[in-house]
């Protein structure tokens, strides 16, 4: 029975042991960005698993609710469409969506990415405040050097 006990320690610390690094992505040279127009603001953030499984955070601080049409998010790498999935409050979304203040999207995507490289998230037409989309242009997220524990952690 111990030797089970031992067996099954070693292998959850070798598994430990292999977890991908995670990578800060840099939105436009920021770790975090803030996004405002007419109807309130967006903070969004992104992080890395390796360079391979990416979230974005949005958090919305809004005075009206906003529609969400996540169709039309637009994230490319090297000019190619990259699959992504969007959550609102955990709920994945498929069609159009109601945002309202402090509600939580999470935009997932897969995709190998080498470090310094660039992803352009364009958020036209994915948000619609009072009828009007919200055009944001491009945003650039670099995936960074720097490893996510050494922001909390200075050596």
């Amino acid at each position: 029975m111990k030797l089970i006990h031992i067996s099954i320690t070693v292998a959850i610390l070798s598994f430990m042991s292999c977890d991908p690094p995670i990578f800060l992505v840099s939105i436009d040279n920021r770790y975090k960005k803030e996004i405002e127009f007419d109807c309130g603001k967006i903070d969004v953030e992104c992080n890395t698993l390796g360079g391979v499984s990416f979230t974005i955070k949005q958090v919305y601080r809004i005075t009206n609710s906003l529609d969400v049409s996540p169709k039309k998010l637009s994230i490319k790498y090297k000019n190619n469409d990259i699959k992504y999935t969007v959550y609102l409050n955990g709920t994945l979304i498929n069609e159009r969506g109601k945002i309202r203040n402090d509600d939580v999207v999470v935009v997932c995507f897969t995709k190998k990415v080498k470090k310094n490289d660039t992803i352009i998230v364009n958020l036209n037409d994915f948000l619609h405040c009072n009828g009007n989309p919200i055009n944001t242009g491009n945003i650039f997220f670099v995936v960074d050097n720097k490893h996510f524990w050494n922001k909390f952690h200075k050596k």
